[in-house]
């Protein structure tokens, strides 16, 4: 098996049972599956703009291109509060008192936030529409989504899938019949399929599954309206063990902020610094100086660690925003990698020069 740590999925990489994530999703909404997290987003817009007051939507300045751009398309104008990172987490700089007609709110990286709780009820007695972005938290333990109108989210950042779904707590105006993007999932699931055989140090080109994925999500950039997941994903959510996923990505994470968070080293620090028992860490992100990130990243990559950065900025960013762009780096926890992994992750950091001599 070759060393590579991070990048897409692959099939066969998660533990199967006979449960799948139907206790994860939003108990008493109507679900339904759809392609992906913006397919998701979209035909919320569509079902809020039937009310006739969804016009102004307030919603984090970070957060990925995806999330803005269906807002855009569908003539929403958009005002963005600020979002910070602290040694406890990641802080939300929200106006109560703002005057939109609809509110977006999520978790970051799996480490739920008593703020945005808080924020969702307070803006619930404000009688504004309020959207969940779950694909960071959706299997965190002990949800309450009760303040929410819609809650939607991506599968594909956990598992090999082509899925989001999107959910509603009263019943859907209109759900528009959703159609397969066969040429899409072809792509990602040859993906899958390569990537699985290179792991396992088949005969497979490197390239081959790169440029498959590349190609599917170059495709997803353009068309995502009113797509469907496909049968393979929907079997695999039906079936895939959440409480492994769950414990797995607990004990990697747990594992990465002990062996980062050095009291000989502290300018390394990982933004959230405890994993709770609720928790599912999507990733562990960390904050680095701008000048220090992108030579960071290389000398991983390098080392066969491939360490996504969350996320770069689109034409659909404002222009001003949070300065997380700029320093954040995610370190990957997921349940394909185990404690050796994790060391090998730490190992490499330690092996980073900085410009003056001195070494994480």
């Amino acid at each position: 098996m070759k060393r590579e740590i991070g990048s897409e999925f692959w099939n066969g990489c998660t533990l199967l049972n006979s449960k799948g994530i139907a206790d994860y999703l939003p108990a008493g909404f109507d679900v339904q599956m759809t392609l992906c997290g913006r397919t998701a987003l979209e035909i919320i817009i569509e079902d809020a703009q039937m009310t006739g007051r969804a016009k102004r939507v307030y919603m984090p300045s970070y957060c990925c291109h995806t999330m803005i751009h269906p807002f855009i398309k569908h003539g929403i104008e958009i005002t963005f509060y600020d979002v910070s990172a602290t040694e406890n987490g990641f802080r939300l700089d929200f106006d109560n008192n703002n005057s939109a007609d609809m509110v977006l709110l999520m978790d970051y990286f799996g480490f739920v936030s008593a703020q945005t709780e808080q924020i969702a009820h307070d803006q619930r007695q404000r009688d504004k529409i309020l959207i969940y972005d779950a694909t960071h938290s959706i299997f965190c333990k002990d949800r309450d989504y009760s303040d929410y109108d819609y809650v939607f989210a991506s599968l594909r950042k956990y598992l090999p899938v082509n899925a989001g779904f999107c959910a509603k707590q009263t019943a859907w105006y209109d759900f528009p019949k959703l159609q397969p993007f066969e040429q899409y999932v072809s792509l990602r699931e040859q993906g899958f399929t390569e990537k699985a055989a290179y792991v396992a140090g088949d005969s497979v080109q490197k390239e081959t599954f790169l440029t498959a994925f590349s190609t599917a999500e170059s495709m997803l950039e353009t068309a995502y309206t009113h797509y469907a997941a496909d049968a393979a994903s929907l079997r695999l959510l039906e079936t895939v063990d959440v409480e492994n996923l769950r414990a797995a990505r607990q004990r990697n994470a747990r594992r990465l902020i002990a062996g980062v968070n050095q009291p000989e080293k502290p300018w390394l620090r990982t933004i959230p610094q405890t994993v709770s028992e609720n928790d599912c860490p999507l990733f562990v992100p960390l904050a680095l100086e701008p000048a220090v990130r992108d030579r960071f990243r290389s000398h991983m990559i390098a080392t066969g660690v491939y360490l996504p950065i969350h996320w770069p900025v689109s034409n659909e960013h404002p222009d001003k925003r949070s300065s997380l762009y700029q320093t954040e780096i995610s370190c990957i926890c997921d349940q394909r990698y185990h404690d050796d992994d994790m060391d090998y992750i730490i190992h490499q950091m330690g092996s980073f020069v900085y410009d003056d001599g001195s070494v994480f």
